[in-house]
């Protein structure tokens, strides 16, 4: 229902306000390498793999869920997600 919805998303608004991210802004992704979260403009993603800044063990928020459930996978490892896909050889790679 709606108000169930605007319940979430005010959820939402706060875990941002505490982190001081941005959950709903699909341009940016969300990890989380050595015990810190990282936030990462998409066009940056390539170059941050390259860079060893994010791994295959890490985890990755998949904020482009839109179903309660697929919850179960928002936070996955890395070379678990469409990212190990997308960059398989960079990620393989950072990994060895």
């Amino acid at each position: 229902s709606g108000c169930s919805i605007d319940s979430s998303v005010k959820f939402i608004r706060e875990l941002e306000n505490q982190f001081q991210t941005s959950l709903l802004d699909r341009g940016k992704m969300l990890f989380e390498a050595g015990g810190r979260l990282i936030e990462i403009p998409f066009n940056e993603l390539e170059n941050k793999i390259e860079a060893s800044a994010i791994s295959g063990e890490d985890f990755y928020f998949n904020n482009s869920i839109t179903r309660l459930n697929e919850l179960q996978s928002w936070k996955l490892k890395v070379k678990d997600s469409w990212i190990a896909v997308r960059m398989k050889t960079k990620i393989v790679q950072t990994i060895k």
